[in-house]
Parts: C-alpha cells; structure tokens; sequence
C-alpha cells in the first residue's frame, strides 16, 4: 500500500507535468516592450497543446483561437497608438477524465502601438551605431521610450526557422551601440516626424547574397535558376583551385603559411570573382542590364 504522504507527492507531480504540457506560448517577436503595427489587422501568434483554446485581450478586444497541429494564430482589428499597455494570453484546455480544466497565462507588458519596420540588408544596414561617424553624442542622447529595437541574431540553417531568439528593448544608450545605424537614424527621424511609436526589426548579414534570403524551392522552381543546383553542387569541387590560385598570388606577400590560414578575406573575394566571370561569359546581356540599371 502506497504511503498517502507518497501518493500526494506522485499526485502533484503528476499535475504539474499535464499543466507544463498545458503552457501556451508566444512567437518571441511577441515580448515586453514590443510594438504592433497601427491601422492594420495585427496577427498574434504562438504554440500551444492541440485542441486548446488560446485568447488573446488587448485594448477592450478579446480574440481566441483553437490549437491546430500545436499552432495557433488571432487576429486583432485596426489599432490606434497611445499608452503602453499588457497584453494577454490565456490558454484553456481540458483535464483529464474527471479532472479540472487547465489554464494558462502569459502577460507581455510595456505594449505599444505606433510604426513597425524591418530593416534588412547586407553590410551597409549591419553596421553598428558603435562605429558610425562622431556617433557618441548620438548614442548618449538615444534614450526614447518611444523607440524599440529588435535584432534578429544570425543563424546558418539550411531550411527557414519558425522562432528566433531574442526580444524588444527599449532605445537607450545601453541598447543602441550595437544596434543598425541606419535602422537607429530612421527610427529616431521618423518618431520625431510622426510623432507615434516606432519599432525596428533588424534583421542583415554582411556579404550575404541575395539568394540565402530566398526559399530554395522558390528558386529552384524558377527558370532563370535552374542552373544553380550544378553550380552549387560543383562549388566544393571548385574550391581547392581557387584556393591554390589565392595562394599563388598571395605567397609572396604573406609569408609561407597556406592562403587557407592567412588570408580567407581575400580567398573569399577571389572565389567571388571567380565565379562572377564565369556567370558574365554564360549571360553577357544580363549582366549589361545589371550594370547598366545599377550604374
């Protein structure tokens, strides 16, 4: 016979187990201190146990939703800038045979309502207020509640993620040295103008091209790339090659280490013009157009 001391203890733990299987969550661009787009119907999303019931309460209105496949998504109507405020979100499901319903709750407080914009790119929209130009007083000054930032942090993946981990933050001289300059002075010009909140996600990566940004399908269902999967494919082949003549070029002015350990820099940059003669010798006219629309 099980001791009752014992029994309570399986009990609860046991509870705790269905209640922590019970726990909605919040995509994490969902935190305190964000900003929702004004105007415009803004999506809510998260996770949650399947069949549970997720309501979402902000500013009077009150939307739920039903766990499909552990997503579940709400809608809230138009929204109009003013104080900050919390956010919301329950989940309810029920228990087990004979047992109470299970509830959870989430609470994203600091809320405001104003411009959300995405700033993305490569180097330039990278660099960091902390090496910008006679930048100091800038950042010294940066403090605006206001301004909220977002930076999505880099992450190599071969398929699209659904989350990212990071948060908002408030603008402040703590918070902005690492943050896009360029991202920072557009917010900081377009608060002013307009006089609501603004919200920036940084999301960029030096040196990337463009089609890292791009689904892989999407690419490969299209006709003017469908020659990339035997370049891609043929690109390790290639680079013992490049890296040899690198090496050639750059032995004499950098000792006897291999260009491998010494200069990936410039390995980098000569594979990269590699590769674009090769691509200007097979499409001579698409690249005319490039120069000449860029130019």
């Amino acid at each position: 016979m099980i001791p009752n001391a014992m029994f309570r203890a399986v009990l609860v733990f046991a509870l705790s187990l269905a209640a922590a299987r019970a726990e909605v969550r919040l995509h994490n661009l969902f935190t305190d201190h964000m900003v929702l787009q004004q105007g415009t119907k803004v999506p809510v999303w998260g996770w949650a146990d399947e069949g549970e019931t997720v309501t979402v309460e902000f500013r009077g209105q009150k939307v739920s939703a039903t766990a499909k496949d552990g997503r579940w998504m709400v809608q809230l109507k138009k929204l109009k800038p003013g104080p900050a405020e919390t956010m919301k979100v329950s989940g309810r499901r029920a228990g087990q045979v004979g047992g109470p319903e299970q509830h959870s709750m989430i609470e994203v407080r600091d809320v405001l309502v104003g411009e959300v914009w995405l700033a993305s790119g490569q180097s330039n929209m990278e660099f960091a207020m902390r090496g910008s130009f006679n930048s100091s007083n800038d950042i010294a000054q940066s403090a605006n509640p206001n301004i909220r930032l977002f930076t999505v942090p880099k992450l190599k993946l071969n398929a699209p993620t659904n989350n990212v981990k990071s948060k908002w933050v408030e603008c402040e001289p703590e918070t902005v040295p690492g943050f896009s300059a360029v991202g920072y002075y557009f917010a900081r010009d377009l608060q002013k103008a307009l006089g609501v909140p603004v919200g920036v996600i940084h999301t960029s990566w030096g040196g990337s091209p463009a089609e890292v940004w791009i689904r892989e399908q999407l690419m490969m269902d299209d006709k003017e790339y469908k020659r990339h999967p035997r370049y891609l494919r043929g690109f390790p082949r290639q680079i013992p090659r490049f890296s040899r003549t690198v090496e050639e070029r750059e032995g004499g002015r950098r000792g006897s280490r291999p260009a491998l350990q010494q200069a990936p820099a410039v390995r980098r940059l000569e594979t990269s013009r590699a590769i674009q003669r090769h691509d200007r010798q097979r499409h001579p006219l698409r690249h005319q157009r490039s120069h000449l629309v860029s130019g």
